[in-house]
């Protein structure tokens, strides 16, 4: 095996295990952090957190042992806001928080392990162990917002639904329908998150990776890229660490930190496949 592809493998080992064991990937020493990732880019490209629609929200509740806020649902229930178990809490008190929707303080968003698909925060974030640019914009920028909406909406329901039970006088039946269209209001906000995510983000994510391409291209890192993996696959095995950092330095120069990053860790900025819409 040539040194040069035993850096690649021994690279990609160490962001593996880091990506399977839910620790922060790290990079070899004086080379960039592969960046973390959401859920929307390529799936050839990233590895994170799973990205489930809201029309399929129907899972077995899972505790979150590390919540602050939120109280746990019923054991063994089915999570979904129109389940039966949730709108007769939504019933008790239409502020009803199951554990798993809303994120401890202090749990970095891409490390939220225990969250459910009840949450507006589902499928929008993950680690991922590749350099990619376009991810984190949307992860940072575009995601937020379709979090930031969903929220919102769920405020929504909630005051809709106490206004509702306001008019009730005690009639279980009224609460109870209260209760069931405050579940079906948050479904739908959860639906309209998908949609934000999938639909403009995923369309800005494709837009953005053409962008950068384009760059990689034109900034002359291409062809840096190739002339680096051919410097180190010639490097022998005497002092290759010393050969590889040389190699670095002497073909790498055209490329950005993110860039050089991204030849170093992926091989390429995007594939062809990544550059296409569905």
């Amino acid at each position: 095996m040539s040194t040069a592809r035993a850096f690649g493998l021994s690279a990609l080992v160490g962001l593996l295990i880091a990506c399977t064991t839910g620790a922060k990937p790290t990079a070899a020493p004086d080379r960039p952090t592969a960046s973390s990732a959401s859920a929307a880019a390529p799936a050839s490209a990233t590895v994170a957190a799973p990205v489930a629609s809201a029309s399929a929200t129907v899972a077995k509740a899972k505790p979150d042992a590390g919540a602050e806020a939120g109280a746990p649902p019923p054991e063994d229930a089915e999570v979904g806001w129109t389940d039966l178990g949730v709108v007769d809490e939504l019933a008790k008190d239409c502020s009803y928080t199951p554990r798993g929707v809303v994120r401890p303080k202090g749990v970095d968003r891409d490390f939220w392990g225990d969250g459910t698909p009840l949450s507006c925060e589902w499928g929008l974030y993950g680690q991922s162990c590749v350099v990619d640019p376009c991810l984190d914009e949307q992860k940072d920028l575009c995601n937020p917002r379709c979090q930031k909406t969903c929220e919102g909406c769920a405020a929504t329901c909630v005051s809709g639904c106490q206004a509702c039970k306001a008019t009730c006088k005690g009639d279980a039946a009224c609460v109870h329908a209260c209760a069931k269209k405050c579940g079906t209001c948050r479904q739908e906000c959860l639906l309209a998150k998908d949609r934000c995510s999938s639909g403009a983000c995923a369309k800005r994510n494709l837009e953005c990776r053409r962008e950068m391409m384009a760059k990689w291209v034109k900034s002359g890192c291409d062809k840096a890229c190739k002339a680096f993996y051919a410097c180190a696959e010639a490097c022998s095995d005497d002092d290759p660490q010393k050969c590889r950092d040389g190699c670095r330095t002497k073909t790498l120069g055209p490329c950005t930190p993110t860039f050089r990053s991204a030849c170093i860790f992926n091989g390429l900025l995007y594939g062809p496949d990544e550059l296409t819409g569905p």
